[in-house]
């Protein structure tokens, strides 16, 4: 009896001071895996904190710092301390960098250490920056919204002028020409989905239709119009037939031969 109550008083020796706390080793290091993982993505973070909240890590959290501010050793402690000075120093560079998103992730990390020493002080000297540039940034995307609104519309307008101009009669895309262009012979159209491959001549351009293999010559076409291989267009076109080609081979075959009118 008597040694039996030896061995449970060695063990109330040995496992108090961590179960007390309320805290095991192995509760620790799970949780200094996870802060080790926190990305750069603020709705992540956001996800990641609501979930802890929910689960009761950070209440978990909150007895690490605990812990650490008053020089309790446990296993992990040095990393996890560390992992919170990063922290602090993100927030730190974040505030002199002026950048709205790393200061946006720097504010959602130091809420998973809130009640850690310093850290409140931090994320009020955030808060109050990071109003302002909100501010800005919304104003910035409310004149880039309108901006888009003008150029569309004129855009729009453009178009619609070009179409009456040449009498635009139908839009094509680049597959439904290639079997059979003489559908479309004498027509101006709209041709779409194909992209500029090089020139043939000097006012001759060979395309391709996006997603297939076949091409298709473009005549009339200004020497320096297209200069980058695979630059997709669009572009107002007479459709005239077909032309014969000759591969590298030496193999003759036809492909559809449209005369360039504009771009659209």
């Amino acid at each position: 009896m008597k040694i039996i109550s030896i061995a449970l008083v060695v063990i109330a020796l040995i496992v108090l001071p961590r179960t007390s706390l309320g805290l095991l080793s192995n509760d620790f290091w799970d949780e200094v895996v996870c802060f080790r993982e926190l990305g750069n993505d603020v709705e992540e973070l956001k996800w990641k904190y609501d979930i802890w909240k929910e689960n009761g890590a950070l209440d978990k959290t909150q007895r690490m710092i605990r812990l650490l501010e008053s020089n309790k050793s446990v296993d992990g402690a040095l990393e996890f301390e560390s992992i919170i000075k990063k922290i602090v120093k993100e927030a730190n560079d974040a505030q002199k960098s002026n950048s709205l998103s790393r200061i946006r992730v720097a504010l959602m990390k130091l809420r998973f250490v809130e009640s850690y020493k310093g850290v409140r002080e931090w994320i009020a000297t955030l808060e109050s920056k990071i109003k302002p540039l909100e501010a800005a940034a919304k104003k910035n995307a409310e004149e880039q919204i309108k901006m888009k609104a003008i150029s569309d519309a004129k855009l729009k307008q453009e178009r619609a002028t070009k179409i009456a101009k040449y009498n635009v009669r139908s839009f094509v895309q680049g597959h439904e020409l290639a079997p059979n262009p003489f559908q479309y012979e004498n027509q101006v159209v709209i041709l779409e989905l194909v992209a500029f491959e090089r020139m043939l001549e000097r006012n001759v351009g060979i395309f391709k239709v996006i997603a297939t293999s076949d091409q298709l010559l473009v005549s009339n076409l200004p020497s320096n119009l297209f200069t980058v291989q695979n630059q997709s267009a669009k572009l107002i076109v007479r459709v005239k037939g077909v032309t014969k080609v000759t591969n590298a081979l030496g193999v003759a075959f036809t492909v559809p031969l449209a005369e360039y009118i504009d771009l659209y």
